[in-house]
C-alpha cells in the first residue's frame, strides 16, 4: 500500500510540472493540499480507492494542465506546433518507406532546424514533440498488429522497449537541428550588429 501511496504522490507531482509556471505558481499549494486530503481519504478506504482516487486525479491533472497550456499559447506559438507536428509524423513516415536509418535521421535534423528558425524561443519541448511521434507510431502499431493477429502467447517476447528506444536518435537528431538553426539566427544578429557599427 505505501508503494501505491508513493507512486501516486509521484505521478500528481508529475501532472502539477505540466502546469504552466505562472498557474504553479498561483495554485500549486492549494491544489497539493486538496490532493493529499482526498488521498488520505482514499488509502484509509483501501487498495481499490487508493488505486482509483490516484488515476481520476492524475487524469484530470493532465487534462486542465493542458487546457492552461493552451490558453497560454500564442498565435506564433500555435503555428510552432502545428508544424512540430506536421515534422514528426512527415518523419515517420519516411522512417516507414526508407531502407536506411540515415534518411529519417535527416528528416529529423531539418525538422528540428525548420522548427528553430520558426519559433520564438526554441527549447528542448520542440525538439521532443517532432522526436516523439517515432517511437510512439511505432509502440501502437506493433500493438495494434499484435491484438489484430491475435498472437497473445509470445507477448513478453515483444521487444517495446526496443522500439521506445528510438526516442533517443529521433530526439538527439531533433536537437542538433533546432540549435543548428539558434546558432545560425544569433551568428547572423551578431554579424549584423557589426555591419551596423562599421556604418
Amino acid at each position: 500500500m505505501k508503494t501505491i501511496h508513493r507512486i501516486t504522490r509521484l505521478l500528481f507531482h508529475f501532472g502539477l510540472c505540466l502546469y504552466p509556471v505562472d498557474f504553479r505558481k498561483r495554485y500549486a499549494t492549494e491544489i497539493t493540499r486538496v490532493f493529499e486530503e482526498g488521498l488520505a481519504d482514499a488509502v484509509t478506504a483501501g487498495l481499490g480507492p487508493t488505486l482509483g482516487y490516484g488515476a481520476k486525479t492524475v487524469a484530470d491533472l493532465c487534462a486542465s494542465a493542458l487546457r492552461e497550456r493552451l490558453r497560454c499559447v500564442g498565435p506564433r506559438d500555435g503555428l510552432v506546433v502545428f508544424v512540430a507536428v506536421i515534422c514528426g509524423h512527415l518523419a515517420v513516415c519516411i522512417d516507414f518507406l526508407a531502407t536506411e536509418v540515415q534518411a529519417t535521421l535527416l528528416v529529423l535534423l531539418l525538422s528540428g532546424f525548420l522548427v528553430g528558425t520558426v519559433a520564438s524561443r526554441p527549447g528542448w519541448r520542440w525538439a521532443l514533440l517532432i522526436a516523439v511521434w517515432l517511437p510512439l507510431l511505432h509502440v501502437a502499431l506493433f500493438a495494434f498488429a499484435l491484438v489484430h493477429s491475435g498472437a497473445v502467447e509470445g507477448f513478453s517476447r515483444h521487444p517495446y522497449l526496443s522500439r521506445l528506444l528510438l526516442l533517443l536518435p529521433a530526439l538527439v537528431a531533433s536537437l542538433v537541428g533546432l540549435y543548428l538553426a539558434v546558432l545560425m539566427r544569433f551568428v547572423g544578429r551578431r554579424l549584423a550588429g557589426q555591419s551596423r557599427r562599421q556604418s
